[in-house]
């Protein structure tokens, strides 16, 4: 909670939480397991009930893992306790391990996630909803109290460029991961394009994001530890050449400059990582989001 509550002060406009059940045995960081892992949902609900002003994010939630019916008065709960600053986040998943858990098919999870988007907006906007679908059966259902923010918390949409045409239907952003991304450039001459063609054809708006890692390093020594982190992390991923660009890591100017960069390509809101999944105490995550507060956002 301190580390949230910090980010109020500083100015943050909000935290952000992912969703997962557990992690992969096989993974690029083994050493991070399941020990680091709370309960989402209620850490939200206990964020948003313990700040003021910032926006508390659920994203990305495993969209398949949760019932629409279970989702919907959820999602307006939270965005209850916390006085509409809720953002609600949604992505088909990739952890095979949370499905088998879970009962859910891991082959079905676009399938289950686009029809459950389409039920969830409409139980949170409409008095009564009747849908019968493949993976949900509604008869004059009704989800009471509807959320504060009207006609709906914003809904996001986390992956990379395969998820633009759900984006485009079910969403106010996709939120690219950096990952993902073969380059700045692909941003700029690709997605951020595509993204505002099938937003235009679905007659809504549809912005861009992404999910990035960031921190201020002045000292040679340790930037090149971070970026070895960042490195790993990419490996094996599509920014793997570019992991520079499509991370804001460096001195203070180099921050400011790949800031702009990717606001240039079209991005629109930057998630940022401090923290490179839990290899440094939190005193490290607040002293970082405390010198990007001062030394880039308050320079842009």
């Amino acid at each position: 909670m301190g580390a949230s509550r910090l980010a109020e002060k500083l100015g943050y406009d909000a935290v952000h939480i992912p969703y997962h059940l557990v992690f992969p045995k096989e993974w690029i960081f083994p050493d991070f397991g399941n020990r680091y892992i709370l309960d989402a949902i209620p850490l939200v609900a206990s964020i948003a009930a313990s700040t003021k002003r910032i926006k508390v994010a659920l994203n990305s939630s495993v969209a398949p893992l949760f019932n629409s019916y279970f989702s919907a008065p959820l999602i307006s709960t939270i965005d209850r306790i916390s006085n509409g600053r809720l953002i609600m986040g949604f992505a088909p998943g990739w952890i095979k391990e949370e499905f088998a858990a879970s009962g859910v098919p891991f082959d079905e999870r676009s399938q289950i996630t686009d029809e459950y988007l389409q039920v969830i907006r409409r139980l949170l906007a409409d008095n009564e909803v009747t849908f019968e679908g493949k993976y949900v059966n509604l008869q004059h259902a009704s989800v009471e109290p509807k959320p504060i923010q009207k006609p709906m918390p914003p809904i996001w949409i986390g992956g990379s460029k395969s998820s633009v045409k759900r984006a485009a239907k079910y969403a106010d952003y996709l939120c690219l991961y950096c990952k993902d991304n073969t380059s700045v450039d692909e941003i700029r001459d690709a997605t951020a394009p595509s993204l505002q063609r099938e937003s235009k054809a679905n007659n809504r708006t549809c912005k861009l994001a992404m999910y990035t890692y960031a921190a201020v390093v002045e000292k040679e020594r340790e930037k090149e530890q971070l970026m070895r982190h960042a490195k790993r992390g990419f490996a094996g991923y599509a920014g793997e050449a570019n992991v520079q660009e499509l991370s804001i890591i460096g001195s203070a100017d180099e921050c400011i400059k790949n800031t702009k960069r990717l606001l240039r390509a079209g991005i629109s809101y930057l998630v940022l990582d401090f923290y490179s999944h839990g290899m440094e105490d939190v005193s490290v995550l607040q002293k970082r989001m405390e010198t990007f507060s001062k030394r880039v956002i308050a320079k842009l």
